[in-house]
């Protein structure tokens, strides 16, 4: 593992090479040191693996055995950045176009954003805080993800937020006091919570 600034600095010569000698194979993305090259057939693919391989020994460099391998996107797709990336067939058009959405652990790491922001151990806070530490979380999110076909994971996200400040709200209250789900659906209607999916449409009663 190196810094973003250091692989930059290295893998630049990777792109001069990429653009000068192999562009021909496939279109090279990279962020800092992770990269795919995406290319229309199984030949060019192996080709251009070989040729990546082969630039990076001249720097000494390596690829990482376990995260290097080719894959055929509509089938298997591949994870990017934080993003699931896949070739999806149209029902409309019955052709193939890329679709992104996040990927499992990017879901697994919101997910435990979300579970430490709502924690039973921050209900000497007010609500109004609760809400206040989770728009941070989603709107953060939000900025990376929302413009991805991730609407379904987005919705989810929302039903877990009310799920969770539900939870928080119970504990606060006292798990037996009567009529705690419509004072908290009361409360939550007028909150303000950060939606990931759409303001306004968060969630379900509990």
């Amino acid at each position: 593992m190196i810094s973003p600034l250091l692989a930059n600095i290295y893998l630049h010569v990777l792109d001069s090479y990429w653009l000068r000698d192999y562009a021909r194979l496939g279109w090279l993305v990279r962020y800092a040191d992770d990269f795919v090259v995406i290319c229309a057939s199984k030949s060019e693919a192996e080709e251009a693996l070989a040729a990546i391989r082969s630039i990076l020994a001249k720097l000494k460099l390596q690829l990482h055995p376990e995260k290097t391998r080719l894959v055929e996107v509509r089938r298997q797709g591949f994870d990017f950045l934080g993003f699931s990336i896949r070739k999806v067939k149209s029902r409309k058009s019955g052709k193939y176009a890329p679709l992104a959405w996040p990927s499992c652990k990017s879901m697994k790491r919101i997910r435990r954003k979300l579970h430490e922001a709502t924690d039973r151990r921050w209900r000497v806070l007010s609500m109004e805080d609760v809400v206040k530490r989770l728009a941070q979380i989603v709107r953060g999110w939000c900025g990376y993800f929302r413009y991805s076909n991730a609407n379904r994971k987005l919705r989810d996200l929302d039903h877990y937020v009310l799920e969770r400040l539900y939870r928080l709200y119970r504990k606060k209250a006292g798990t037996r006091t009567k009529g705690s789900g419509t004072r908290f659906w009361e409360w939550f209607k007028t909150c303000g919570v950060a939606c990931f999916y759409m303001p306004g449409k968060c969630g379900r009663t509990p």
